[in-house]
């Protein structure tokens, strides 16, 4: 069978024997990057308390993403008491001619949870260190990772990367939350098709969990991530006090374009607000710049966003409003120049303006959209390779219950045009 299970045994308070064995005949059944058979087995022990577990898993021989795996195995050996579980993890086995070696202590109480010795070894690569939590207080403890060749470490993951990348993490009570301190730096990083040529950063965060304040730098040069081909990023964070921050970083994209960022991050009680001073986007003859300061604060589950206007210097979007358990917001663009896309993506190869307007109001279960806009010279590289002129657009709509009522009409030279008017369901109606 390609799944098997068995169990037997008896359990009480005077006297537990169970045990179980399971298998599946070939990894490639959940995965087709893996392949190999499993065996599992488990066994609990004991007259009354503590009770011995033991855990072991193995695959004798396999394949992970066309490496060779051998006597890989993990297992778990220890005890239960009183619903406090102590015991050690081990695992080891060899993967294209590498060593594998687990090794970590284990301690989980109803106050404590504990990791300690933790010894991961893929071949060169390396994770070690101790963590520990006491109630809900912040974990506390280090780990660092050092990575020559990541590629082994991604196979055992089921996926595709190269390179080196090393870090040193420390975690730590921060005035009652959680502190972090991190040192990392990576090259010639690849990870499914995202490349990182190198990277360098530090910090010190407070609140990391919550509303994150930080010290740092972050330094990457070589980027390919997301189809975005970015040359260089910086980006630096200073703690002004203990519930402010301000934060600059800049981007150059691989056709020259230059991206700028101030601003910074307050906390309140409750929530945060987000300020961006500054914001610009420059390319050639297209360019983007923040015309004053915006803010959006959360509280209570409620986001406002003071207006947001950009200066596009033939058009302008501007964009404020409030949402919590209704909507009131409104964005508008005036003669937005389409190209702009272009300055981060030029094989959109976007031209064109926008104009319009939309009103988003009424309950957030249930909102009232009204929308209206118009669209001049509109074309993009999908439209010409397709041998389609630049085409003129008019569209308005509005929302009634649970439908999209809209018109739109489009022309083009040639004697091109099509117009649309219905309505169309929103959600399963």
């Amino acid at each position: 069978p390609q799944l098997s299970f068995v169990s037997d045994g008896v359990y009480s308070t005077a006297r537990t024997d169970i045990g179980f064995q399971a298998s599946l005949s070939d990894l490639a059944l959940v995965s087709p990057r893996a392949s190999g058979a499993v065996d599992v087995t488990g066994r609990a022990t004991g007259n009354g308390q503590p009770i011995a577990v033991t855990l072991a898993a193995a695959i004798p021989s396999g394949e992970v993403m066309g490496r060779r795996l051998t006597s890989g195995r993990v297992g778990f050996t220890g005890t239960v008491a009183n619903g406090d579980l102590t015991g050690t993890v081990t695992g080891g086995g060899g993967l294209d001619g590498l060593v594998l070696a687990l090794d970590a202590g284990v301690r989980a109480t109803e106050e404590d949870k504990i990791l300690e010795g933790l010894n991961v070894a893929i071949g060169p690569n390396r994770l070690t260190g101790d963590l520990a939590r006491h109630g809900s207080d912040p974990v506390v403890g280090r780990l660092t990772l050092d990575a020559p060749d990541i590629a082994s470490v991604a196979a055992l993951a089921l996926t595709d990367a190269s390179g080196a990348l090393a870090a040193d993490i420390t975690l730590a009570d921060d005035n009652g939350t959680q502190g972090l301190t991190l040192a990392a730096n990576a090259s010639t990083l690849v990870v499914a098709g995202n490349r990182i040529d190198s990277l360098t950063a530090k910090a010190q965060v407070a609140d990391a969990f919550g509303v994150p304040l930080l010290d740092g730098t972050l330094d990457a040069n070589g980027m390919m991530v997301a189809g975005f081909d970015i040359r260089s990023l910086s980006a630096s964070a200073t703690r002004q006090s203990a519930d402010d921050m301000r934060f600059v970083g800049d981007a150059t994209f691989g056709i020259g374009t230059v991206a700028t960022l101030s601003g910074g991050v307050k906390t309140l009680d409750p929530g945060f607000a987000a300020t961006i001073d500054t914001l610009s986007l420059s390319q050639a003859a297209v360019s983007a710049t923040l015309k004053a300061p915006a803010t959006v604060t959360m509280h209570d589950g409620t986001v406002d966003l003071t207006p947001l206007a950009l200066d596009f210097g033939t058009g302008t979007l501007t964009a404020q409003g409030r949402l919590d358990d209704t909507f009131d917001i409104d964005v508008a663009m005036q003669t937005l120049p389409l190209a702009i896309a272009n300055a981060i993506r030029p094989s959109l190869g976007l031209a064109g303006t926008v104009t319009g307007t939309a009103r988003v109001t009424g309950p957030r279960d249930a909102p009232d959209v009204r929308f209206q806009a118009s669209g001049a010279g509109l074309a993009s590289t999908a439209t010409r390779n397709a041998g389609l002129p630049p085409a003129a657009v008019t569209a308005s709509g509005q929302t009634s219950a649970g439908r999209l009522n809209l018109n739109a009409a489009l022309t083009a030279p040639g004697g091109l045009s099509a117009t649309v008017t219905g309505a169309v369901p929103l959600g399963a109606g």
